[in-house]
């Protein structure tokens, strides 16, 4: 069921989750492109990723979370890879299922992408101004 995009809560909370995911995705491409001849320097990022998506906000995108977390704490290389490629499918999934979320669903999806991502990343100042400095015009989509 698709909510409605004249309710500005709504969509307020929906433009958030998207720029988000937008910014979880983009970020984790750089990452694997940079580290492609070095996948071990991806493990410490994705298992930040991990850990957010593995939170009670998200676990009904249905991750295996048993088979994710060894393939993000491997040392096998092929394993680290195919981790975040399974991150970047279900960030993928989840943004097109935003639009059948509730504004409440979307605002906790937001706040845990918040907490739990941006806030633990090595970047997180310059990850949480790019997000401020795009909210903006997401929101007036």
């Amino acid at each position: 069921m698709k909510q409605n995009i004249n309710n500005p809560k709504w969509n307020k909370e929906y433009q958030s989750c998207r720029l988000c995911l937008k910014l979880m995705e983009s970020h984790l491409e750089n990452e694997l492109i940079k580290n492609l001849k070095h996948p071990a320097n991806l493990v410490f990022v994705a298992n930040i990723y991990r850990n957010c998506l593995l939170q009670p906000t998200f676990k009904h995108e249905g991750m295996n979370v048993l088979k994710l977390r060894s393939s993000v704490l491997s040392t096998d290389n092929d394993e680290i890879i195919k981790a975040c490629l399974t991150i970047l499918k279900a960030l993928t999934k989840l943004n097109f299922k935003l639009d059948s979320y509730t504004d409440k669903h979307l605002h906790n999806i937001r706040r845990t992408i918040l907490k739990d991502w941006i806030d633990k990343m090595p970047n997180s100042k310059e990850l949480f101004q790019s997000y401020n400095d795009q909210l903006h015009d997401y929101i007036l989509q």
